[in-house]
């Protein structure tokens, strides 16, 4: 027997009983017994509300505009970069030294605007002549700067569609007469390294496991 049966049947009880209880007694048990049924009933209700399916639609999570950048897989190996004898013999021309993916997220398309690179070696800026970033095997830009370390391209316009990962190879000129042995590299150290907009031009701050280090190369005289 259920709550509510066993609450209903004490009213129909007490409801005709006269001999044993007195009239005000009586008239306190009905109380009691009346309170108890429609809590009761309010229970079950609540119950039942509770268990209903909701038709609310769930609120939706839109996805935040984001870049996320990560060295590529067919980053470049270690390898010797050739110098000629002398400056006048100039050296290797459009060597990759560092390879990395620009993945746009699925929220928005992405525009990268500039990047800059950090050269870590003993080999001096004036040892490189030219700087590119290449894209599908096609010269995308050419730097702007390379003052104390720090390798600048600038003014580009890059698009990443929602999505999709665009991969850029910084690749290098370097001199003639230089010392064999003398080694170089280039990483991006951190997001402010990049500077990227979503369609909106709101600036976006890209993610990745900074730095982002290319491999050592070494200087090969002929």
């Amino acid at each position: 027997m259920t709550i509510l049966q066993l609450a209903t049947a004490l009213l129909m009880s007490v409801q005709n009983t006269d001999a044993i209880l007195t009239a005000a007694t009586r008239q306190q048990a009905i109380t009691v017994a009346t309170q108890a049924i429609q809590l009761t009933k309010q229970i079950l209700q609540n119950n039942r509300q509770q268990s209903a399916p909701s038709n609310a639609m769930p609120s939706s999570v839109i996805p935040s505009v984001s870049l996320v950048v990560g060295l590529a897989p067919d980053n470049p190996v270690a390898a010797p970069l050739i110098s000629g004898g002398s400056a006048d013999a100039g050296g290797e021309a459009r060597a990759p030294v560092l390879s990395l993916d620009f993945t746009a997220g699925a929220a928005g398309d992405i525009t990268v605007s500039a990047i800059s690179f950090h050269k870590v070696g003993v080999l001096s800026d004036g040892a490189i002549t030219n700087a590119y970033l290449i894209q599908d095997g096609k010269v995308l830009c050419q730097y702007d700067s390379l003052d104390q370390g720090i390798l600048s391209f600038s003014g580009m316009s890059l698009s990443i569609p929602a999505g999709q990962t665009v991969e850029l190879t910084l690749a290098i000129d370097i001199a003639g007469g230089l010392n064999a042995g003398n080694t170089i590299m280039f990483s991006l150290d951190s997001s402010s390294d990049i500077t990227a907009f979503d369609a909106d031009d709101n600036a976006i701050t890209p993610s990745g496991n900074f730095p982002l280090s290319g491999n050592k190369f070494t200087v090969a005289t002929v």
